[in-house]
């Protein structure tokens, strides 16, 4: 099953191609909205390594709908800390280089290549999110 999972991550990654072929997501993961399990398989190339407690804290954040620890702290992923920007109601939170879509029952997480185009990025993880969605996933 994980294996399906990472086609999902290298797609996001394909997605967010700019104009010249250059992918603007460097990595990603999508973890269950339940506890922070990640579904792809850690040892893919593209797979961000999430550590400690950032993929329950992400989980629990989109699960609650409560970003108040994002606001205090940031956004961790791989132990770097992305300035939290904003989320937008619940299902999507955007932080500076990393953004966060959630599905009914998980959460996409992408990172952004240094100096990569975050909007590219962002839309990315939607094609991909509302995917999921309409596989009720």
């Amino acid at each position: 099953m994980s294996s399906t999972w990472n086609d999902y991550i290298v797609n996001i990654v394909s997605q967010s191609k700019n104009g010249d072929g250059v992918p603007q997501c460097a990595k990603g993961c999508i973890l269950g909205m339940e506890g922070g399990t990640i579904w792809n398989t850690l040892t893919h190339d593209l797979a961000l390594q999430l550590q400690g407690s950032e993929a329950s804290d992400i989980a629990k954040c989109f699960r609650t709908k409560d970003f108040s620890l994002f606001m205090k702290r940031g956004v961790y992923a791989e132990g770097k800390k992305y300035l939290f920007i904003k989320d937008e109601e619940g299902t999507v939170a955007y932080g500076k280089g990393i953004t966060l879509q959630a599905t009914k029952c998980g959460v996409i997480v992408a990172i952004c290549t240094k100096d990569g185009n975050q909007p590219a990025v962002n839309r990315a993880v939607d094609v991909v999110a509302g995917y999921l969605q309409s596989l009720n996933m």
